[in-house]
């Protein structure tokens, strides 16, 4: 746990940890430990690249979205209001 966090952190979670299983802390339990904050690093560090795409494709999406909805109102406005003055 030295690698990830500084010596006073280290402290605090094992005292915690002490507290909260009613035991000390093993050897097996820091290494448990590491392994789940290094597949929470690994997670977060796989999960990182896609954020500026997915952002990408969503303001793709809304782009699409509100051309289409622009293209809607103007044909049902043409349609209703500019077609019998046209006939007329």
């Amino acid at each position: 746990m030295e690698e990830i966090l500084d010596a006073t952190q280290v402290k605090e979670v094992k005292e915690a940890a002490e507290v909260s299983m009613g035991t000390e802390v093993g050897t097996d339990d820091l290494m448990n430990m590491k392994i789940l904050a290094d597949q929470i690093i690994e997670m977060t560090n796989y999960r990182f690249p896609f954020t500026p795409c997915l952002a990408l494709h969503l303001i793709l999406i809304h782009t699409m979205v509100s051309v289409i909805t622009i293209a809607n109102a103007t044909s049902f406005y043409f349609q209703y209001f500019w077609s019998p003055k046209l006939v007329f």
